[in-house]
């Protein structure tokens, strides 16, 4: 039989399951309906969260009445990643709604549905939202071991919050990782290393040549407009177009346009630091974030 018959039959049996009311077939129907791919495998400490806000954007983006259906019916049966994506669906209209839809698929030991309803809480019952971030943490969620870090120390539970912050940097948050990068620097451990640059070099991003001028000037602390944080930065300054004196790689003891940015060690994220570099990476077609608000020099 050829391969094309076999998915049609699998999505024929699928798409009868659903007919029928299984709750699971509804929701993997819906995907196909919305042309997601399955969730991934988790590795250990990760949480479905993030794929289930990828399934409510793709619900709201199609306005396919299908898949809104599918997913309804499946969260009306109880099913967990359903009722998350309703909850979702609902926050700005009934907020009430999506608290007792996350309650229904929490207390049914839903990783991702206890996440969401921890950070609601946070806004109005620290206490209750600590215990459900406890409760995460305690089972290795790197997520929740973040939020819970972060709670604790508004809290003014400094060495709690510390705890959990080294657990979720070790357990490979990179949020966690940045936050101790920042202490460590504005604590003054970490110095300016030349021989130890960021993940992402500027010169990899496509706007710049491989052989151009460019030396790391400073190291700051600034807030990222993609990590959403304060995180460390690398300034880097660098000449494009034509260029004279001393050969070398690095820029002292030449003449040419210099162009200064600024590269985030925890995520890679490159910030024009003034006008004339933001007006070059215009002109190059490239893309880039706001620049860097530099919040210590």
């Amino acid at each position: 039989m050829a391969r094309g018959s076999k998915q049609e039959i699998a999505a024929e049996q699928l798409r009868s399951a659903a007919e029928a009311g299984d709750p699971a077939a509804m929701w993997q129907y819906a995907l196909a309906v919305l042309r997601q791919p399955p969730p991934p495998p988790l590795s250990p400490g990760q949480n479905a969260l993030s794929y289930l806000v990828r399934v409510t954007k793709a619900v709201r983006s199609s306005g396919d009445a299908e898949a809104r259906d599918l997913i309804a019916r499946s969260a009306t049966a109880g099913y967990p990643p359903a009722l998350v994506v309703e909850a979702e669906l609902a926050e700005q209209s009934d907020p009430d709604r999506t608290e007792s839809l996350l309650r229904s698929a929490a207390d049914l030991g839903d990783t991702a549905a206890m996440l969401y309803l921890a950070g609601l809480l946070a806004l109005h019952d620290r206490a209750e939202a600590a215990q459900w971030f406890t409760r995460l943490a305690e089972q290795g969620d790197i997520a929740a071991m973040y939020r819970l870090a972060d709670l604790l120390r508004i809290d003014g539970n400094t060495e709690a919050a510390q705890g959990w912050l080294v657990k979720a940097a070790e357990g490979g948050s990179t949020r966690a990782q940045g936050d101790l990068a920042v202490q460590s620097f504005e604590n003054g451990d970490e110095q300016l290393d030349p021989g130890r640059p960021p993940a992402a070099d500027p010169r990899r991003s496509g706007v710049f040549t491989a052989g151009i001028p460019t030396s790391r000037r400073e190291r700051l602390v600034a807030d990222c407009a993609k990590c959403e944080q304060k995180t460390v930065q690398d300034h880097y300054e660098l000449i494009v177009g034509k260029w004279f004196g001393l050969r070398g790689p690095g820029t002292a003891g030449k003449t040419g346009t210099r162009v200064n940015f600024s590269v985030c060690t925890a995520c890679g994220c490159l910030f024009p630091m003034d006008d004339q570099s933001r007006q070059y990476v215009r002109s190059k077609g490239g893309e880039f974030f706001n620049p860097a608000r530099v919040t210590r020099n």
